[in-house]
């Protein structure tokens, strides 16, 4: 078995690492842990909480253990509460060192053996892209969002934390969505956007038109050319419809397992595509992610999953190209099809290799992203390259 890895983090900083219980400077190459930490990115590691949803893994270990690892939480968290009531500096000062002994070696202790428990588990066969996209969502959640507190909206966000957290497995299908003390990004009203600024010069939106949709036609190996997919399937069709009258046929043929549409049906055979990834009681997605379902929602889980995994697996390209070029541009955050930067000015020349990175040589094939650029969330206007 390979060795346990565990870090003692304050929160700010200080951050100690354990391995058989003993702590050390230098990491093994390979190791189990309980959750990521940047100064893991470069090893081989094989974080437990990537293994599937916290919860239901729990579930499956001794239950006196997971009693004890609970009460510990529970301690620790009580020791915290105290710091704070009596004022003690947390931001410059290593909490570790100021806990009881007892409590730290008692904390360790258990929770070295939930990370052996954990380790027995199989590892999930896309635990490889799991473990990519929890490193991008994980240097997001260390950048604080900058919200402009001379807005009226600013007062209903003085209680929520300026950082998102991401959370990997808040949905069957694997959609992002966000812990309760992040801030609520993935259902943010487009109300309120405004109140967020970027820290360079410009937020610059990239979303996937058709998202969905293109998904589909790439499973089967057909590619829409048109930038708007709206525009091909008017042509398929052929008569004068407007735009969301053919987006509203459109969504309902390929949403409603039992619809019928001469013309769509001509291009894409529902049934073969769900024939191909629904085995038994669960979808087999091209990321080797299994979505357990009926029938019924296969089809509908398969392209949300698929798209969501897209998007994030693009994100983890641009980043790429962001880090070996040295940018100042960053990653803001990223929603089911879209990814916001957060850009410098004298950056922008690079706007069109970045779109190009996101939109070509997907898993599956090309997709086309529309942009927005803005000095605020609130305030984007679409722009063409």
């Amino acid at each position: 078995m390979l060795p346990i890895i565990q870090a003692l983090d304050s929160g700010n900083g200080n951050k100690s690492f354990f391995q058989d219980l003993k702590e050390v400077d230098k990491l093994p190459d390979s190791f189990f842990c309980l959750s990521f930490h940047q100064e893991f990115k470069d090893k081989d590691f094989f974080a437990c909480y990537l293994f599937g949803e916290e919860e239901k893994l729990l579930k499956n270990l001794d239950k006196h253990l997971v009693k004890r690892f609970n009460n510990s939480l529970l301690k620790k968290k009580s020791f915290l509460n105290s710091f704070k009531n009596s004022n003690f500096d947390l931001k410059n000062n290593n909490f570790w060192s100021f806990v009881p002994l007892w409590f730290k070696q008692d904390f360790l202790e258990i929770e070295n053996e939930i990370i052996k428990e954990f380790a027995k588990t199989p590892v999930p066969l896309n635990y490889s892209f799991l473990k990519t996209f929890s490193i991008l969502l994980n240097k997001i959640s260390k950048r604080s969002l900058c919200i402009q507190e001379d807005l009226a909206e600013k007062d209903k966000f003085k209680k929520t934390n300026n950082y998102i957290r991401y959370n990997l497995f808040g949905t069957i299908t694997g959609r992002l969505t966000t812990f309760k003390n992040s801030f609520p990004i993935m259902t943010f009203d487009k109300k309120e956007r405004k109140i967020l600024k970027p820290k360079n010069r410009f937020f610059v939106e990239m979303d996937y038109n058709g998202a969905e949709i293109r998904t589909l036609f790439n499973l089967i190996g057909k590619k829409i050319e048109e930038d708007d997919v709206y525009d091909f399937f008017a042509k398929q069709i052929g008569l004068s419809k407007n735009r969301e009258e053919i987006k509203k046929e459109t969504i309902s043929w390929l949403y409603n397992p039992n619809s019928f549409n001469l013309v769509f049906d001509s291009l894409v055979n529902k049934e073969e595509v769900i024939k191909q990834f629904y085995k038994g009681d669960k979808i087999i997605t091209p990321f080797n992610r299994e979505v357990f379902c009926d029938k019924e929602h296969a089809l509908n889980y398969l392209l949300q999953s698929t798209t969501s995994d897209i998007c994030l697996e693009q994100c983890c390209k641009i980043d790429d190209f962001l880090v070996k070029n040295k940018m100042k541009t960053f990653i803001s955050f990223v929603l089911h099809d879209c990814v916001v930067l957060d850009f410098d000015e004298s950056e922008m020349k690079y706007l069109k290799n970045i779109k190009q990175i996101f939109d070509k040589n997907a898993r599956i094939g090309d997709f086309n992203s529309n942009i927005k650029i803005g000095e605020n969330y609130g305030e984007m206007k679409k722009i063409t390259l």
